[in-house]
């Protein structure tokens, strides 16, 4: 199966806000319910956001896949309680004309995290190297947009920051799709279609 057809088929959710719940509420909901369908399932599918911006992630959320890999996630995804805010479509083919992207977790560091680290930097600068060097933080950045996420197994409260990257076609080599269990990009390099 080629990386495109791993990924030629999509479910659509659209939230529709309401005076119970935020959109924020239920767009937090959905992404529990898709990551624990995800887990559930051990398959290889991307989520894309077609309305994201700087200023939140769009009432709009599709989970790309497989024909097969889409419908063992649609048998096991409970979305039971959020019927009433929720629109799901069918399994639909992905367009012709589509662009790409990369969706991906960014992950910033904290007020304690970044006393951390600067005490580190001093003891540097006084010869003593630290034991523990954080990879892949930028404390400089804008934030992308995110969501809260309450994690089943520790019982945190996360705030989840999505990344999206416009992905160059020219470099279209991957053999195989590569999405954590949140259906975001493992590898920073499995991009998704954006319609």
């Amino acid at each position: 199966m080629s990386y495109l057809d791993s990924i030629r088929f999509y479910i659509e959710f659209r939230i529709e806000t309401s005076y119970d719940f935020s959109y924020h509420t239920i767009l937090s909901a959905l992404f529990y319910k898709i990551h624990c369908s995800l887990v559930e399932t051990d398959v290889q599918c991307g989520l894309s956001f077609p309305a994201y911006s700087t200023k939140g992630l769009g009432a709009i959320l599709r989970l790309h896949g497989s024909k097969d890999d889409l419908y063992k996630v649609k048998d096991v995804l409970n979305t039971t309680g959020l019927k009433d805010h929720l629109q799901c479509s069918d399994i639909l083919e992905i367009p012709e004309e589509v662009k790409f992207a990369i969706f991906k977790r960014e992950r910033f560091l904290d007020k304690s995290a970044i006393r951390r680290l600067t005490k580190r930097q001093e003891l540097r600068k006084s010869g003593i190297k630290p034991q523990f060097e954080p990879k892949g933080f930028d404390l400089k950045r804008t934030k992308p947009p995110y969501l809260i996420y309450h994690s089943a197994s520790t019982g945190e409260q996360l705030s989840f920051f999505i990344k999206k990257e416009d992905f160059n076609t020219k470099s279209m080599g991957l053999e195989k799709a590569r999405f954590n269990k949140f259906g975001l990009s493992s590898d920073n390099a499995s991009y998704v279609p954006i319609f």
